[in-house]
């Protein structure tokens, strides 16, 4: 959610933004995105060693989405389908994406990390990086477009933002509520990511929590 995109530049993503608007409040802070394509917790996880080097007084985690989308493939599965010839590739992802959600009806959906896993990755990073302040952001209302095309990813998103509010109020960490702060038919580009706008909301309110 951090990571530039075609739609949204280097300079118009909330990291960017919220640098931006705490050096109005002369506020100094050096922001360090470790956000990757895909990026699930199990990723996050396995990064902790470089972000401890980073020594930051200030952890944002935002993450989930990854985690909890609404797949027909499963990691393996995707991982088999990546080896097969490239003929052979396109025809199984086309059929996929063209019946994707009648599959996903049928079939039900899968995810890349299950909740009991998403739920352990996030202790354990609160647990390593032992920061006095840590915020967490939770993943952001789908709108219907997505929700329709991906049976199975709104309530996905709701139960993983339950998980996620637990552990806030359990370990006392700030939480931003993406579903209190931005209009999900407004202020995303595809239902998954954030538009020019929504990312300027967030960065007001990390700003706010911040400063």
């Amino acid at each position: 959610m951090a990571m530039e995109r075609p739609e949204t530049g280097k300079t118009e993503i909330y990291p960017h933004l919220l640098e931006k608007n705490l050096s109005k409040k002369r506020v100094k802070i050096n922001i360090k995105v470790f956000a990757e394509r895909r990026f699930t917790t199990t990723e996050a996880v396995n990064i902790l060693d470089r972000v401890k080097k980073f020594k930051s007084e200030i952890i944002v985690l935002h993450l989930g989405i990854c985690d909890c989308a609404a797949r027909i493939l499963d990691l393996k599965q995707r991982e088999k389908v990546a080896r097969m010839p490239k003929p052979v590739r396109w025809i199984i992802t086309k059929f996929l994406s063209t019946f994707r959600r009648q599959i996903l009806l049928i079939f039900g959906s899968r995810v890349w990390v299950k909740k009991a896993e998403f739920e352990q990755n996030i202790l354990r990073i609160i647990n390593e990086l032992k920061r006095e302040s840590f915020i967490l952001i939770n993943i952001a209302p789908t709108d219907k477009k997505t929700s329709t095309h991906s049976p199975g990813l709104k309530r996905n998103i709701e139960e993983y933002n339950k998980i996620i509010q637990k552990i806030a109020l359990e370990r006392s960490v700030k939480l931003i509520q993406m579903e209190n702060l931005i209009d999900s038919e407004k202020h995303m580009l595809d239902g998954i990511h954030l538009n020019k706008i929504g990312h300027e909301i967030l960065a007001k309110e990390l700003a706010k929590l911040i400063s």
